[in-house]
């Protein structure tokens, strides 16, 4: 299990894959189930995570030396 942090510049959200993604860090989309839970205690609190399916690395962020048969 992998987790990871997704952000666009205006917000982030919580990301958790069950493969690792081919990108250490960059750009990249995810396909998945978008979960937001918000608490009684207080109406601000929240939790919003996304259960990744699939993570596409954008191109020049694919770490290359983690991928078999790969790289130099």
């Amino acid at each position: 299990m992998y987790t990871f942090d997704l952000s666009d510049g205006t917000g982030t959200v919580h990301v958790t894959a069950f493969a690792k993604p081919d990108c250490e860090s960059g750009a990249a989309t995810v396909e998945g189930t978008f979960v937001a839970v918000k608490w009684r205690m207080r109406a601000s609190d929240s939790f919003e995570e996304i259960t990744a399916h699939n993570v596409i690395c954008l191109p020049d962020t694919v770490d290359l030396r983690g991928r078999k048969g790969a790289g130099p």
